[in-house]
């Protein structure tokens, strides 16, 4: 249920920032039909009030919205435009209605659903509320499930394991800032897809054989999360990661070894990569660069320079007077 452009962008949108006169005509006509290609409307008795925020990337849109009482329609017309992506919701807060597939569902809190766009669909939100959107190409699923369209249309109980690990890490991704290094970002488009077919579930004959493969993917993505929360815990070690989740440390390494990859470097790789978003924010400028390095964790600043430079190009200096000659 959400759409825009995908070059990579933070995007925010809010009805508080529209003139009051214009507010229900430049949202009805402009940014929900041109722009999120449905056609919207509040219900009778409530003021329309729209807060959206998240990231367009490339192949993945992410949002976060609270809305007002209000009723969404895929039309048959808007359909015409050819557009077969996925969308997938997790319900946060507020009753919502959906009628698609010639079946209403009542979608609860915690609950989600998907849909393609290339099937009419209504949402209808009895109260205000928020939700958590995404949006996907039809081929990042397919290529990692069979029969795609036979797990659409269905509501995803919010006990689901899966489920509660896609909301925590969308979360996880709306609350912080864009990664700037495209590794890094196609590597979390990779994780949500994979997220998303492990909540929307192989067919039974299928689900066997992938049980594995997707667990296995499950506990990376979550051990992932759980590093990057933590990055200015200096204790933060295989061992550690291990206890936490409850498996072996050797199954800790092999899951990361199973993408070429080590805890200790990936680990490295996020904290210059949050060293660097905070030299580069100019609101941060009256912090020192040693204490930047060590709330990312790092307990040596000479190694955190060394590492920085080999990473980057430039030294943690260099990087702070760009962006203070930028701004």
């Amino acid at each position: 249920m959400f759409g825009g452009s995908n070059d990579g962008a933070a995007f925010e949108f809010s009805t508080d920032h529209l003139p009051e006169q214009d507010r229900l005509r430049i949202w009805c006509d402009v940014v929900a039909r041109q722009s999120m290609r449905i056609d919207s409307r509040p219900l009778p008795g409530s003021v329309l009030k729209v807060d959206i925020r998240g990231y367009a990337w490339p192949g993945l849109m992410i949002a976060r919205a609270s809305l007002s009482g209000m009723r969404d329609e895929r039309t048959p017309e808007l359909i015409g435009d050819g557009d077969d992506d996925i969308s997938f919701v997790v319900n946060l807060s507020g009753p919502v209605t959906i009628t698609a597939r010639g079946s209403d569902h009542y979608l609860e809190e915690g609950e989600g659903f998907a849909i393609s766009s290339l099937e009419p669909s209504v949402f209808t939100r009895l109260a205000p509320g928020s939700v958590v959107g995404l949006t996907m190409p039809r081929e990042a699923l397919t290529s990692r499930m069979r029969n795609l369209d036979a797990t659409l249309a269905r509501v995803i109980p919010a006990g689901s394991e899966a489920l509660q690990l896609l909301r925590s890490y969308l979360g996880f991704l709306l609350d912080h800032k864009s990664p700037t290094t495209p590794e890094l970002r196609q590597s979390i488009i990779a994780h949500v897809y994979q997220l998303i077919a492990l909540v929307l579930g192989p067919p039974p004959g299928v689900a066997l054989a992938m049980e594995g493969q997707s667990t296995a993917a499950a506990r990376l993505i979550a051990i992932k999360v759980d590093v990057i929360e933590n990055l200015g815990n200096r204790d933060l070690t295989t061992e550690w990661l291990a206890l936490r989740h409850h498996l072996s440390a050797r199954y800790v390494q092999m899951l990361f070894e199973n993408e070429q990859t080590t805890v200790s470097a990936f680990l490295l790789e996020s904290r210059l990569e949050r060293a660097c978003q905070q030299l580069a924010d100019v609101g941060g400028a009256g912090r020192s660069i040693s204490s930047i390095a060590f709330a990312c964790g790092f307990g040596d600043l000479s190694y955190f320079n060394r590492a920085f430079r080999k990473r980057y190009g430039m030294t943690p200096s260099e990087r702070r007077a760009g962006s203070a000659r930028k701004s």
